[in-house]
C-alpha cells in the first residue's frame, strides 16, 4: 500500500500519524463534523430570523388593517353626520316663509284699501267681489307659492344628495388608495398623510359649500322679484 505523505506544522505526517507514532490530531472526518455543525447552527438561526420576521410582518399587517378599518368607519360617520347637517341647514334655509308672510301682510293692506273705497263710494257689492277675488287669489297664491317651494324643496335635496353623495364617494376612494400605497411604511408616517388629507378635503368642502350658499341666494332673490312683480300686477288690476 503507497504510504499517504504530507506536512502539518513542520513535521511529516504518514497515514495520519507522526514518525514518532503519535494520533494525528487534526482529522478530515473532524472538520466535516464540525462545518455540518456550523452549517446546522446557522440554518437554524437563519430559519428563526425568518420565523420571528414572517410573524412580524403578519402582525404588521393585522394592525395596518385593523387601523384602515376603523379610519374607514370614521370617514364614513364624519361624511354621514356633515352630509344630515347640511342638509338640515338647506331644507331650513329653503323654507321661505318670510315671503308668504310678507305677502299676507300686502294682501291685508290691499284688504284695508277696499275696505276705505267702500266706505268713500258705497259700493258694498263691488267690494264684496273685489274681497273675495281677493281672498281667491291670495288662497291661489298661497298654492302656487308652496307648490313652487315643495317642488324647489325636493329638487334641491335631491341635488344635495347626489352632489354629496359623489363627493363622499370620490373622496372615500381616494382615502382608500391612499391606505392601499401607505401599507407598507411606519404607523406615524400613515398617521400624518392622512390627517393632511383629511384637512385638504375639509377646506374643498367648506369651499363648496360657500358656492352652494350663493346660488341659494341668488335663487331667493329670483323668488323675491317675481313675486313683487305679481303684487305689482294685481295692484294694477285692482286700480
Amino acid at each position: 500500500m503507497e504510504a499517504r505523505m504530507r506536512v502539518w506544522g513542520g513535521e511529516r505526517w504518514e497515514n495520519g500519524r507522526t514518525k514518532g507514532g503519535r494520533v494525528e490530531g487534526w482529522k478530515n472526518g473532524e472538520s466535516i463534523r464540525r462545518n455540518k455543525e456550523k452549517k446546522r447552527r446557522n440554518t437554524r438561526r437563519r430559519n428563526w430570523r425568518e420565523e420571528e420576521e414572517e410573524e412580524l410582518v403578519e402582525k404588521l399587517e393585522v394592525k395596518l388593517e385593523e387601523e384602515k378599518e376603523e379610519l374607514e368607519d370614521e370617514l364614513k360617520q364624519e361624511l354621514e353626520k356633515k352630509l344630515e347637517e347640511e342638509l338640515e341647514e338647506k331644507l331650513e334655509e329653503l323654507k321661505e316663509k318670510e315671503k308668504l308672510e310678507e305677502l299676507e301682510e300686502k294682501l291685508e293692506e290691499l284688504d284695508e284699501e277696499l275696505k276705505e273705497r267702500k266706505k268713500r263710494r258705497n259700493i258694498e257689492e263691488e267690494c264684496k267681489d273685489e274681497l273675495e277675488q281677493l281672498e281667491e287669489w291670495e288662497e291661489e297664491l298661497k298654492e302656487v307659492l308652496e307648490e313652487k317651494l315643495e317642488e324647489r324643496e325636493e329638487e334641491w335635496e335631491e341635488e344635495l344628495e347626489e352632489e354629496l353623495k359623489e363627493e363622499w364617494e370620490e373622496e372615500l376612494e381616494e382615502e382608500l388608495e391612499d391606505l392601499e400605497e401607505l401599507e407598507g411604511e411606519l404607523e406615524d408616517e400613515l398617521e400624518e398623510e392622512l390627517e393632511v388629507t383629511f384637512e385638504e378635503e375639509l377646506k374643498e368642502e367648506l369651499e363648496e359649500d360657500e358656492e352652494l350658499e350663493d346660488e341659494l341666494e341668488e335663487l331667493k332673490k329670483e323668488e323675491l322679484k317675481e313675486l313683487e312683480e305679481k303684487l305689482e300686477e294685481l295692484d294694477k288690476e285692482l286700480k
